[in-house]
């Protein structure tokens, strides 16, 4: 169910979402970067492989930050390959 915002406000330490008499924080991707200790490419790459929930608000995407928690405890670095014998 998607919720209709009213009134988007961002500064630059927050994102206010106001929907129906709500006000609901988001972050942004940068701000996700820094909270996790990775690039903003990274966080990107983590929402376009829907491991990371995330809406886009006019080409810019908001996180919810209790979202982070489901990539916070991930492996680091790529996947080792498989030695072929």
């Amino acid at each position: 169910m998607k919720i209709k915002y009213t009134r988007i406000c961002i500064d630059k330490s927050k994102v206010l979402i106001y929907a129906k008499e709500r006000r609901i924080m988001k972050i942004t991707t940068i701000q996700a970067a820094e909270k996790l200790g990775v690039s903003q490419r990274r966080v990107i790459a983590l929402i376009e492989q829907e491991k990371l929930p995330a809406e886009k608000f006019a080409n810019v995407y908001m996180i919810d930050e209790k979202d982070l928690e489901l990539v916070k405890d991930r492996k680091p670095g790529r996947p080792t390959k498989k030695k072929v014998e």
